[in-house]
């Protein structure tokens, strides 16, 4: 489910005071609610939960907004079902969005990072054989 929904759902709100520049996302009226009526789900993933916040809890803002934009390029590109996202291609299309406010070097060093840890170009892909019987 994308943010979007969720806060159209009250699973999340947007407490920012600057939509257009930043996101302040936190549990939404119905957050518990709906966490409650599918708890087996969310149980399975805790320890993923614990893990991945765990990794990004002590970054500045600049910082996960870095990851997250490599992030979400890198897997928007790879919905095109043509394998991992080339790191130029990754690369050029960041600059276009962001422009000069991060350097160059900082970005390509995530975006190397990123990928020997396995945060980009590890998700399966899903193929049409996945659906051949």
């Amino acid at each position: 489910m994308d943010v979007e929904r969720m806060v159209a759902y009250g699973i999340l709100k947007d407490l920012s005071n600057d939509r257009q520049r930043y996101s302040d996302y936190r549990p939404g009226p119905d957050a518990k609610r709906i966490l409650d009526e599918d708890r087996g789900a969310v149980d399975m993933y805790a320890p993923t939960i614990r893990k991945v916040t765990g990794l990004f809890k002590d970054l500045k803002p600049e910082t996960l907004e870095l990851i997250s934009t490599l992030h979400f390029i890198d897997r928007r590109l790879r919905a095109t079902g043509t394998g991992d996202a080339p790191r130029d291609q990754v690369l050029a299309e960041f600059h276009s969005v962001k422009a000069d406010k991060f350097e160059k070097w900082k970005v390509e060093d995530a975006f190397d990072a990123m990928r020997r840890v396995g945060i980009l170009g590890t998700q399966p892909r899903v193929r049409a054989s996945n659906f051949e019987s």
